[in-house]
């Protein structure tokens, strides 16, 4: 009887929890076809590898109609010669005698210019050159010869006066090479700097050795700015000017008074004022604080001196005795 009456109790609550479970399958089966309907879907295609034939094509096109170009020039020794243009870039090394050539290269038919550029071997970069794209070109025909500027470079562009500028460059070897330099005093009238300037043209005149190099130097012992670039001569032809660049020259005591105004824009650097802001912040709030406490400090020993200082009457009037009363 007890074993028939324990298993009538657990009958219910079993078939309870086998309702629970047909329910979890029947929720749950809709929720994984929906997700394997859409994994099918959404998963990527694979396609079959193609086998290509031996009788396949490579096709290749090009935008618009275009032409063949040759051309050359002269630049540094070793030097690399870069061609830019609409559509077109090409790079080529110059030969020991600074010789360069492009040949056979495709450009479009409506290119309008030609630019060069060269990069000699201390990594000095001179001024491009750009030369107008002939409208008629024979195919056979190399266009130039396209000398390019002198590379040009100075030791310091800030000096002292009587010290002496070193200036090198690189260009085509064995020229002549002309390096024009332009004083600028600038005038100033009661302290205040006008806005011109007296120019003097001085210039020098040295020799590229094998592989192009070129060296001169300059001195003043004005306090002037001086510019310069520089020129070479080729087969009775001058190559384009070289970069312009600039030397000022400047007293011992300008160049103390530089460095003062520089160590004063470090002072004045927005970071270096935030933080000595917030140290005097930081200074006041304790210093209120800490003078505070001192001169209360003092003043309260100021009251006790005082008040030891004060007669103290000891022999008083006695009170009569009806006040007790």
């Amino acid at each position: 009887m007890d074993t028939v009456e324990s298993v009538n109790r657990i009958g219910p609550i079993e078939q309870v929890r086998r309702i629970r479970k047909l329910k979890i399958v029947i929720l749950t089966f809709p929720i994984l076809l929906v997700l394997a309907v859409l994994f099918i879907v959404f998963s990527p295609k694979k396609h079959p590898p193609t086998v290509l034939s031996d009788h396949d094509v490579s096709v290749s096109a090009t935008i618009g109609t275009t032409q063949t170009y040759s051309l050359f020039g002269y630049t540094s020794a070793r030097a690399t010669v870069s061609l830019n243009g609409i559509g077109l870039l090409k790079e080529v090394k110059a030969d020991e005698k600074g010789k360069f050539i492009f040949e056979n290269f495709f450009a479009p038919a409506t290119i309008k210019e030609f630019c060069l550029s060269a990069i000699d071997t201390e990594n000095r970069i001179n001024t491009p050159l750009c030369v107008p794209a002939p409208q008629r070109h024979t195919p056979h025909q190399a266009l130039g010869p396209y000398l390019l500027p002198p590379s040009i470079e100075v030791s310091n562009g800030q000096a002292l006066t009587g010290e002496h500028i070193t200036i090198t460059g690189k260009t085509i070897p064995g020229t002549d090479v002309s390096i024009a330099l332009f004083h600028e005093t600038n005038q100033a009238v009661a302290f205040v700097k006008s806005v011109y300037a007296a120019q003097t043209l001085e210039k020098k005149d040295v020799s590229a050795s094998s592989d192009g190099s070129y060296t001169a130097q300059v001195t003043s012992n004005n306090q002037e700015t001086i510019r310069l670039f520089a020129q070479a001569q080729f087969n009775k032809q001058k190559t384009p000017k070289s970069n312009t660049l600039s030397i000022k020259l400047i007293s011992v005591i300008m160049s103390y008074f530089e460095r003062f105004l520089q160590y004063l824009r470090l002072l004045l650097n927005p970071n270096v004022v935030l933080l000595m802001e917030i140290c005097l912040v930081l200074f006041l709030i304790y210093t209120r604080f800490r003078w505070g406490w001192f001169f209360h400090k003092k003043k309260k020993r100021a009251l006790m001196r005082v008040k030891s200082i004060l007669p103290m009457h000891l022999n008083y009037t006695a009170l009569p005795p009806s006040v007790f009363e």
